[in-house]
């Protein structure tokens, strides 16, 4: 009897799939003819006798064994990435939802109720009606790789607090945040030169919230900011109340995905992702496969972590 690992034997289980997708005939006249058929030969009894079966552990794995699991690696590699895709996808149902966003403003800026909030992507303190709090990872993602994170998707450090244009752009990829560096990469490069928004600048009040000493008597102004104004800035969030790094690195690798995808840019634009590994994502793609029998893809819970503000990001 050939003897595979829990890999090989998922990789089997796949392989026989596709067979029977693509060639049913072609898969029932591999299998064989059936045991103690005329055609199949003697039976177990004579195989004893003859010594251990080729993969056994006695004679170790047959080289139809190997042959076939790199086969099926080669197949399987191009079916990772399709299903990386297939999940990991932009859009998201992120909201100003009234459920997180006390407990994301009271993380970052110590009330649960500010009249303006600054922005962290663009930096500019801005009315809080205008500002969203929006997941990074985001709310339709599978919920199996949230518990692996240590954190629930309604966590304040998975929350970002955004110009509601900004958010929208970074649910659909358009912009990504490197973690660790939590500097803002502008993806869709077409973009550039567009305004995202434009905010009054008031008496005494600049970017970030500092004193604007210089501009009185000009009450009132327009300021537009383009998407090229946000890229390469960093995060304008102070104190120790941090995003979570794990969650930003699933949302730059899914981003950069996307973006390359839709040819928004090329590979030699975009910097290096220091955090966020393959490593999480082939560990979430094995769970996919798994789970895959138990009902297919399900959305991420969306309720309120139990712990409210104890512990911290996932770093």
């Amino acid at each position: 009897m050939v003897v595979l690992d829990p890999v090989q034997r998922r990789l089997a289980l796949l392989w026989g799939a596709l067979l029977l997708v693509l060639d049913p005939e072609g898969a029932a006249a591999a299998a064989g003819p059936a045991l103690g058929s005329p055609a199949a030969g003697p039976g177990p009894g004579a195989a004893a006798a003859a010594g251990p079966a080729l993969g056994s552990p006695a004679a170790g794995p047959g080289p139809d064994v190997k042959l076939m699991v790199t086969e099926m690696s080669k197949i399987l590699k191009p079916m990772n990435k399709m299903l990386f895709r297939l999940v990991f996808t932009p859009k998201s149902l992120s909201s100003n939802s009234s459920t997180f966003r006390p407990t994301a403003l009271q993380y970052y800026t110590g009330s649960t109720a500010p009249t303006t909030i600054v922005c962290a992507v663009s930096g500019h303190c801005l009315p809080a009606r205008d500002v969203h709090a929006g997941h990074i990872f985001q709310q339709r993602w599978r919920s199996q790789l949230q518990g692996n994170l240590g954190f629930r998707i309604n966590d304040p450090w998975n929350i970002l607090l955004m110009h509601k244009n900004v958010e929208k752009g970074f649910d659909n990829f358009e912009i990504t945040i490197l973690p660790v560096h939590h500097k803002v990469i502008l993806l869709r490069k077409d973009l550039w030169d567009k305004v995202v928004f434009e905010y009054t600048k008031e008496d005494g009040i600049t970017a970030a919230g500092g004193n604007d000493s210089g501009q009185h008597g000009s009450r009132s102004a327009k300021v537009a900011v383009t998407w090229g104004d946000l890229h390469d800035r960093e995060l304008s969030i102070t104190g120790a109340n941090q995003p979570s790094d794990m969650a930003l690195g699933i949302h730059a690798r899914a981003a950069y995905t996307y973006a390359l995808d839709s040819g928004w840019c090329t590979k030699s634009q975009l910097p290096a992702l220091d955090y966020g590994s393959c490593e999480m994502l082939h560990r979430f793609l094995a769970d996919v496969a798994s789970s895959s029998s138990d009902g297919g893809l399900t959305s991420v819970s969306s309720g309120s972590s139990d712990s409210g503000l104890g512990g911290g990001p996932a770093t």
